[in-house]
C-alpha cells in the first residue's frame, strides 16, 4: 500500500513540476490553423464555392520569416535565424516557437510571407531551407514563398488542376509581404489562414497556373496577405 502510494504521488509530483516548468517559460507559442469557410481545412476535400463551383486542396505551404513582436508600434522581440517552412497538411509544422528569457509585453506580431531577397541572393542553404523541402526553384529565381495546388471544375486545365508557385525577389517581381496583426498579449497565438479570402478574389477561370515569378504572383501574393488574421483583430499590412 505503501509503495503505491509513493508511486502515485511521484508521478503526480512529477506532472506538478512539468506544469509548473511549462507555466514559468516565457516562450511564445504561434499556431497556424488553415480554414475554408471557418471550417477546418482538410486535403482532398471538397468545397463548394457556391451552388454550382467547388474546389479541394491538395497541398499548401509558405515561409514564415523576420518574426518581431511588437508593443506600442516598438520592437520589443526580434526572432534570430527566423525561417520556418508551414504545411498546413503536417502539424508538427503548424506550430513556431519564439524561445524567450524574459517575459514579453506585447500588442503586435509582425512577420513576412516569404523569403527576403538578401537570404535569397545566398543561394542553397539548409533546415527549412533546404531545397529539398521543395520550395526552391533555382539560384536566378530563389525560394517559392507560397505554394498552393488543388483542383476546381472553374478550370479548364488537365485534371481541372490549379497551380500557384508564389516567389521571386529580383527587381519588379520581388514577391515578399509584410503583415502586421494586432494581438493580446498571450502565451498562444492563433493565427488563421481563410482560403476563402484568397479565392475570392481570384479568377480561376482566367488565372489557375502560376510557376515562375510574375507581375501576376506579386499580386497574388497580395491577395494572400488577407488570408491570415487573428480572431477578433484587425489587420495592420504594411
Amino acid at each position: 500500500m505503501t509503495k503505491l502510494f509513493l508511486k502515485y504521488f511521484l508521478f503526480g509530483f512529477m506532472l506538478m513540476s512539468l506544469s509548473d516548468a511549462y507555466n514559468q517559460t516565457n516562450n511564445i507559442y504561434i499556431n497556424f490553423q488553415a480554414n475554408f469557410y471557418k471550417k477546418n481545412l482538410e486535403k482532398d476535400v471538397v468545397y463548394f464555392i457556391n451552388n454550382n463551383d467547388s474546389l479541394k486542396i491538395t497541398q499548401l505551404k509558405f515561409y514564415i520569416s523576420n518574426i518581431n513582436l511588437k508593443r506600442k508600434s516598438a520592437n520589443v522581440y526580434t526572432e534570430k535565424n527566423s525561417y520556418h517552412l508551414v504545411d498546413v497538411f503536417e502539424k508538427k509544422t503548424t506550430s513556431i516557437i519564439l524561445q524567450s528569457k524574459n517575459k514579453i509585453e506585447f500588442d503586435e506580431i509582425e512577420f513576412s510571407l516569404g523569403i527576403d531577397s538578401l537570404t535569397n541572393s545566398k543561394g542553397v542553404q539548409n533546415k527549412d531551407l533546404d531545397p529539398l523541402k521543395g520550395m526552391y526553384w533555382a539560384w536566378h529565381s530563389g525560394y517559392i514563398n507560397l505554394k498552393l495546388e488543388g483542383k476546381s471544375n472553374l478550370c479548364a486545365t488537365r485534371n481541372n488542376m490549379f497551380q500557384f508557385h508564389l516567389g521571386g525577389f529580383l527587381n519588379n517581381f520581388y514577391n515578399m509581404q509584410i503583415l502586421s496583426l494586432k494581438t493580446k498579449p498571450t502565451k498562444n497565438i492563433l493565427i488563421n489562414v481563410e482560403l476563402n479570402n484568397f479565392f475570392s478574389g481570384v479568377d480561376l477561370k482566367n488565372l489557375n497556373h502560376i510557376m515562375t515569378p510574375s507581375t501576376d504572383a506579386v499580386e497574388l501574393s497580395k491577395e494572400a496577405t488577407k488570408m491570415f488574421f487573428i480572431p477578433n483583430y484587425k489587420s495592420l499590412q504594411n
